[in-house]
């Protein structure tokens, strides 16, 4: 199996929802579900020889995307590490410790339920930005009643790293399309149409970060890097850990070791336009400890757990670093890099906005050059046509494509009211819009009966 390694980086805010509700205040997401670039890459399904091999048999695996600073990726702060109530800095893997010790009791530990950490145990927390909004209402321009809504959205700026997995007998042409189809600008999220979801995605190459430990046969323990969603023999979807989803021979379970949290969620499929199945899903940062475990057990689990592997589901560190201390202090990351990132990204928008006026000036100013010399030259032509004429070219500039702009100028200059108003100018006027088109046709419009009402007056 060969994995290809890309970062991500938000050029906008961008709103992840843990469910599709749209009412009752949903939850976001912290990291960024596989299913976001498998849905980029199947946008282009038809264009594979094999599309059931890439989407839907787990040859391809889209991996979910996690913080990445400073080159170091980090990881959903395990469920297993708890802090002291009154000292959140410092913090217990609760399986290496005795819970029954008197000291341990008295500094009520509580389990840490958001946050990153990376391999040196630096702490990060995704930042959010809250913006509320209003519908209009169109006949008073007032909000709209009922109308207020708002999105918690992750800040702009973020970089994330994720991978796609690609088996062996996937053909080296349909390895290029996924990744061709991959890179570049995208939008992700919800509300994609508004001011939230663009990204960018590039390739990240030589990307190398070994944080697991060999196994011991006694106590080893299964972090889920990724949501896990389990099914029982019957092939029914389940939360019960038991031998046959883990894959498991001879290793069992050690109960009282084990710390995971679990949430239910019916994911919507754009594609059909409606809900597929509930899933039970085993979040990310679940501990499971298991005694006397194989090295070809070890095997089979590093290879996916459960179902969904090709969104992906179901990926296991064994003995991650982080998981082998009993206590530890927890340090805040360092996020230079982010800053530096958000600082380029307001100078960029800048520079662009600037870039984007002056070169909107200087083309008004080129059309009105355009105009007013039309105007000079043929103005006696148009000395018939009244304003109201004028009214009727500048609406069709507003209604009608650039394809059908002509045609219905033609239309309307020929009918019986307007045809003797419109004698003398007609060809002068359709040959304007066949050179500059219907923008300066607009322009010329606003000015010309400006320019008969001020030699009328005079």
């Amino acid at each position: 199996m060969k994995k290809e390694y890309f970062k991500i980086r938000f050029l906008d805010d961008v709103v992840l929802l843990k469910n599709s509700n749209t009412q009752a205040g949903g939850q976001n997401l912290d990291y960024i579900s596989g299913t976001v670039f498998l849905g980029l890459v199947a946008r282009y399904y038809d264009e594979f020889e094999d599309p059931f091999k890439i989407f839907h048999s787990s040859s391809v695996r889209f991996g979910e995307a996690k913080p990445f600073f400073n080159a170091k990726e980090f990881y959903k702060i395990p469920y297993s590490f708890y802090a002291p109530k009154l000292n959140k800095d410092k913090a217990y893997n609760i399986h290496l410790v005795d819970v029954l010790d008197p000291s341990i009791i008295s500094m009520q530990l509580q389990q840490i339920r958001s946050g990153y950490i990376n391999e040196e145990l630096e702490v990060y927390e995704i930042p959010y930005v809250y913006t509320q909004k209003s519908s209009k209402d169109p006949e008073t321009g007032a909000s709209k009643k009922g109308g207020m809504f708002g999105y918690s959205a992750i800040e702009s700026g973020i970089e994330w790293i994720f991978s796609v997995c690609f088996d062996d007998d996937v053909a080296q042409v349909e390895r290029e399309k996924v990744i061709s189809h991959l890179l570049g600008h995208h939008h992700i999220g919800k509300s994609k149409t508004s001011q939230y979801g663009r990204v960018v995605i590039e390739k990240y190459d030589n990307f190398t970060q070994n944080i697991e430990q060999e196994i011991t046969g006694e106590v080893d323990y299964l972090y889920l890097k990724s949501s896990l969603a389990l099914f029982n023999e019957q092939g029914f979807a389940s939360y019960m850990l038991d031998r046959y989803n883990l894959k498991l021979d001879q290793a069992a379970i050690i109960w009282e070791k084990t710390q995971i949290r679990t949430r239910e969620f019916t994911p919507f499929n754009f594609k059909r336009q409606n809900n597929d199945y509930s899933r039970l899903v085993i979040e990310q940062g679940s501990v499971i400890a298991l005694k006397n475990l194989t090295q070809e057990e070890a095997k089979r689990i590093k290879q996916g757990l459960g179902g969904f592997l090709s969104e992906g589901y179901g990926e296991i560190l064994i003995n991650p670093k982080f998981l082998l201390k009993k206590e530890f202090t927890l340090k805040k990351a360092s996020l230079k890099k982010h800053e530096q990132i958000q600082k380029d990204l307001t100078q960029n928008k800048l520079c662009n906005y600037l870039s984007h006026q002056a070169s909107l000036e200087k083309s008004q100013t080129s059309n009105l050059q355009i105009v007013q010399d039309f105007i000079q030259k043929h103005q006696k032509s148009f000395l018939g046509v009244s304003n109201s004429q004028w009214g009727q070219i500048r609406m069709l500039t507003q209604l009608c494509h650039q394809e059908e702009f002509l045609d219905k100028v033609i239309e309307q200059i020929t009918t019986a009211n307007a045809q003797f108003q419109w004698k003398s100018g007609s060809k002068d006027l359709l040959d304007f819009i066949s050179k500059y088109g219907k923008e300066n046709t607009r322009l010329l419009a606003v000015l010309m009966p400006k320019i008969n009402t001020r030699n009328d007056n005079v």
